[in-house]
């Protein structure tokens, strides 16, 4: 920064210059001269100093040369010789040699004015060198001021993003807890969940969730809404509000000018929640007032992407529903596949082992008696999964077997070989009388497996215990 006065002085004496000259340089010379040569009529000789050495206007030509440069100082020298010589030339001796005389006369102007030049120039080159100097340091302090001005800066940016890089890090905990919220297997919790995942990902101050039902668009949800908002709660068929949304299926923005008469002050971002399998519109999400800084083609995109991220979970959802209803309504499913058995049967073993119990499998095989039909395989998988519930534990695992003519196998552990055996001959009876009761009569036959004892002596192989194969007639059946 510049000194305080030092540019105010320079730039008064660069205007006040006469033919280059400062002008203070040149009334500092008249009025020393003035005084010199009033002291010299009054007190001294009036010869103007000429028998004094050194002359005493060496005073002013020193001061002028050295402070102010070699213009000032030569024009110093050239008033300090016409205030000496003029009128008061010395006259030449008899003797004396003109070049003598001419040497007396002019030596102390030539002295001075060597002096102005030598001195001036010293003083012009410590003058540039200290503008050189005052350059470089205001360059430096610009640079400075700049570089403090560029840390204050960096500092305040660096602060503000550790605030949103700390906002950011609780909105990513936000939405993974919301996102967790409509990841589930119903279609109704998926639908509860959805306010919380926008209140994570948009954080607007008021919106709604509408379901598509029937020919209209009904609230199901809505937050910060007031009475005298004047938000409608359904949207007919016929109104531009549906039309946009379910047939056209777009995404509505108040700023675009296209859009605000469809929305109508009814909010400011609106778009369709579509199945992501079907491709069907099932619901619209809608925001009614979100802050300035929330609102911005990234914040468009955000919306966009939650709306298409509800479709997927809502359709994920129903998904599961359908298999759970199918499940539920074929017994076929409710067995474990044969394919999960030698696994399921290995893991087992290595366990009782391990653990020091006995487990057990048995099979079973069902056969129509002779002129009988062959029954449904539903229908013996439903008897099958009524007699486990009757006479099997939940921790027997049940397995659609369909190997070596085996149709069934179950999993028995914590069962000796004995009461594995009189668990298979009671089950086999119980799916016989059941299928009796529905006018199939078979024959069936089992099979149990040791698949480990836990007795001392070391009996690693499995061994069959029993291959039994039951006739009954159908009275005998319908009696168990």
């Amino acid at each position: 920064m510049t000194q305080p006065g030092v540019s105010h002085i320079d730039e008064s004496r660069t205007h006040r210059a006469i033919l280059g000259l400062r002008v203070s340089a040149l009334v500092e010379t008249l009025l020393f001269l003035a005084v010199a040569l009033l002291v010299d009529s009054l007190l001294g000789a009036g010869d103007r100093f000429s028998e004094i050495s050194p002359h005493p206007f060496w005073i002013i030509v020193l001061l002028v040369s050295t402070y102010y440069g070699t213009n000032e100082g030569l024009a110093t020298a050239a008033l300090c010789a016409v205030a000496a010589l003029a009128g008061h030339i010395p006259e030449q001796g008899f003797n004396e040699e003109s070049t003598a005389w001419l040497l007396r006369v002019s030596a102390d102007p030539v002295l001075w004015i060597m002096a102005a030049l030598l001195l001036g120039e010293i003083r012009s080159g410590h003058r540039h060198r200290f503008e050189a100097l005052k350059g470089t340091l205001e360059n430096a302090r610009r640079q400075v001021a700049a570089i403090a001005q560029a840390y204050e800066m960096l500092s305040e940016s660096k602060s503000t993003l550790e605030v949103r890089v700390a906002a950011q890090v609780q909105t990513v905990q936000s939405v993974y807890r919301a996102s967790r919220s409509i990841e589930r297997q119903g279609t109704d919790d998926v639908l509860a969940g959805i306010p919380d995942l926008v209140r994570a990902i948009m954080a607007p101050g008021k919106f709604s969730l509408f379901l598509l039902n029937g020919s209209s668009l009904s609230v199901s949800a809505s937050e910060g809404w007031h009475a005298s908002d004047g938000f409608l709660k359904a949207f007919g068929s016929s109104s531009s509000m549906f039309q946009a949304i379910v047939a056209r299926q777009q995404t509505l923005l108040a700023s675009d000018t296209s859009h605000e008469s469809t929305l109508a002050g009814q909010g400011i971002l609106a778009a369709p929640l579509v199945h992501a399998q079907t491709g069907a519109v099932f619901g619209m999400l809608k925001i009614e007032r979100i802050g300035l800084t929330g609102l911005n083609p990234a914040s468009v995109q955000n919306f966009k992407t939650l709306c298409e991220w509800i479709g997927t979970a809502y359709a994920n959802a129903e998904r599961i529903e359908a298999l759970k209803a199918v499940r539920d309504s074929d017994p076929m499913q409710q067995l474990l596949p044969g394919s999960f058995y030698d696994g399921q049967r290995a893991a087992l073993t290595d366990l009782a082992r391990e653990s020091g119990f006995d487990a057990c499998a048995f099979y079973a095989g069902f056969e129509p008696e002779a002129g009988h039909g062959v029954p449904d395989e539903a229908l013996v998988a439903q008897s099958v999964l009524q007699a486990a519930r009757d006479i099997l534990s939940p921790n027997n695992l049940r397995f659609n077997f369909g190997k070596g003519g085996w149709t069934y196998a179950v999993l028995l552990p914590g069962h000796e070989p004995h009461t594995a055996d009189d668990m298979a001959k009671r089950f086999i009876r119980r799916v016989c009388a059941i299928l009796a009761e529905d006018g199939h009569p078979v024959r069936s036959r089992h099979l149990v497996e040791i698949l480990h004892r836990n007795r001392r002596e070391k009996s690693l192989r499995s061994e069959t215990l029993l291959d039994v194969t039951i006739q009954l007639p159908v009275d005998a059946q319908q009696k168990a």
